[in-house]
């Protein structure tokens, strides 16, 4: 770690005066709060690092000023001072006045999404909580180490694709992942991470998983990861649009993104017109 800090401050020419750890994430990677001489930013390290950097590197036009500075096993990233999803959406759950804001939240995460998407990217692991919204009207997303680049891009290096977070996996993904080697890559569609983008927001809105494995007698204490697969390849379980009954604005929109047939769902675009609900 005392490497990759020496390595920092020569990068970004300050001086290091503080580096708390934050969280510890999948594929061994970890992150850190840094506060330096010019400010503060988020340190990540592990194995995937020089992935995420060249990711966000062909993705500056997108993001700019989010990639600090990068070396070997590390890269340095804006830090994000914003609630994330999850925290607004939990807000707006205990508090309906909190619920305009959770809306306008659904609407940034998703206009994201549909930003990645209309220059041919797929981010490949949404989650709960990762995104921040910086100030109304914006959100960043996190957590590039697996997205997809078009098709021929080859400014990054190859990344075979398991899925994200399983809980949110697209039916038609999911059924792929069960029936295909763990080492072997299987392609994320648009329309697949749309169904992604809707089932985190149903999860945050419904206060449940879009699918109850309880109900169809699966474990999750003991289920393998290829367990969950073949029963999210079955489609949401239970009354979605029901569930969604506290947040109509919602109800239409999620219930058509989690369709379990991919030709159903809408673009991720199609969810900008949340913020004219959330106003």
């Amino acid at each position: 770690m005392e490497e990759t800090l020496r390595a920092l401050e020569a990068a970004l020419g300050c001086g290091i005066r503080s580096a708390a750890p934050v969280t510890d994430r999948r594929r061994g990677a970890a992150v850190y709060h840094v506060e330096h001489t010019h400010g503060q930013l988020a340190l990540k390290t592990g194995p995937a690092a020089g992935r995420e950097a060249a990711v966000l590197t062909a993705l500056a036009e997108l993001y700019p000023g989010y990639l600090l500075a990068a070396g070997e096993g590390w890269l340095a990233l804006r830090w994000l001072t914003g609630p994330t999803t999850s925290e607004l959406f939990a807000a707006g759950r205990a508090d309906p006045a909190a619920r305009p804001r959770a809306l306008a939240a659904a609407s940034e995460l998703a206009a994201a999404v549909a930003d990645l998407h209309a220059v041919g990217w797929r981010h490949g692991d949404l989650q709960p909580r990762h995104a921040h919204h910086e100030g109304l009207g914006a959100a960043q997303l996190i957590d590039f180490g697996i997205a997809h680049p078009p098709a021929g891009d080859l400014r990054t290096p190859p990344c075979p694709y398991r899925g994200g977070m399983a809980h949110f996996a697209a039916p038609e993904l999911a059924a792929t992942l069960a029936v295909t080697p763990a080492d072997a890559g299987v392609p994320l569609t648009e329309a697949a991470e749309v169904y992604t983008l809707s089932a985190v927001l149903f999860y945050l809105a419904a206060d449940r998983l879009p699918v109850d494995y309880a109900a169809v007698g699966l474990d999750r204490a003991t289920a393998s990861v290829a367990d969950l697969h073949r029963v999210l390849a079955g489609g949401p379980t239970g009354d979605v649009r029901g569930d969604l009954a506290g947040w109509p604005e919602l109800a239409d929109l999620l219930t058509a993104g989690m369709n379990p047939d991919p030709t159903g769902r809408p673009a991720a675009a199609d969810f900008r017109r949340l913020a004219a609900l959330s106003a």
